[in-house]
């Protein structure tokens, strides 16, 4: 079984936190707790899952193309 680092823990915390979250609030969460420069070295896929899985607690079907899109402005900025 994958454990979860506790810097990801604490985004979900904070995500939890958050009735009204979109993907790019949560893109915002990892920002903010792992930094520009570690986020910057991480595969688009990884970060798709942590934003679904994030997402996931306030909505059990969260929409995976806006999820790219988001990934995908942030990435091509």
């Amino acid at each position: 079984m994958k454990t979860k680092s506790q810097i990801f823990m604490k985004c979900k915390a904070q995500a939890f936190d958050n009735l009204d979250l979109m993907p790019v609030d949560c893109l915002d969460i990892l920002l903010n707790n792992y930094g520009y420069g570690r986020m910057e070295n991480m595969k688009p896929q990884t970060i798709f899952n942590m934003i679904k899985e994030m997402m996931m607690l306030v909505n059990s079907d969260p929409d995976e193309n806006e999820i790219i899109e988001t990934i995908n402005d942030w990435v091509y900025a």
